[in-house]
């Protein structure tokens, strides 16, 4: 995942920031990109060498993609825009996103210092909130009670609906049966 920023202010003007979204959809749309139905700042593009997914946030660009895809993209958008490759993304939204050779792990542990620290928590001492270690192999037997407790509540419920509904009955049509007209 890597960060790319805007060069050039969009705070000047009150519709600038649309304006510069429109520009680079129709940019990236036109290279063969795909907007996101459901999430309009995401744009992703497949091809035979990989993916490519670009995250758009105000006038910042996450790329998500294959190496040979990212390259791509980010030499596609320096030809067009003014931009600064600002490396891999190290927070983004409040998570905080760790890069290892195996993978990538994202986490919060900054946004839940900050919080500590709001509600003046920061210099308390934690204490392990101990728990019954046990094997994590399950015997099946152990949910046959479970299983029938389960059982007998779905009828139960099923029951007590028909109940109510014959009771909603009786009250509605023996009501109207029994006015004088």
């Amino acid at each position: 995942m890597y960060s790319i920023k805007l060069q050039r202010s969009l705070y000047e003007l009150k519709q600038s920031g649309r304006m510069w979204y429109n520009r680079l959809s129709e940019y990236l749309l036109k290279e063969g990109y795909v907007n996101n139905p459901i999430c309009p700042c995401i744009f992703i593009k497949k091809s035979e060498t990989g993916f490519a997914i670009i995250v758009v946030y105000v006038d910042d660009l996450n790329l998500v993609g294959t190496p040979e895809e990212l390259t791509r993209t980010t030499n596609y958008l320096k030809n067009e825009f003014e931009m600064k490759d600002l490396g891999k993304t190290k927070f983004y939204l409040g998570l905080q996103i760790e890069h290892f050779p195996n993978g990538v792990l994202v986490h919060q542990s900054t946004y839940i210092k900050k919080v500590l620290k709001r509600f003046y928590m920061d210099k308390a001492h934690p204490l392990s909130s101990p728990m019954v270690v046990r094997s994590l192999d399950v015997k099946k037997t152990h949910f046959v009670l479970a299983k029938r407790m389960k059982s007998y509540l779905v009828l139960n419920k099923i029951q007590f609906r028909s109940n109510l509904k014959t009771l909603e009955w009786y009250q509605t049509y023996t009501a109207l049966s029994s006015r004088n007209y």
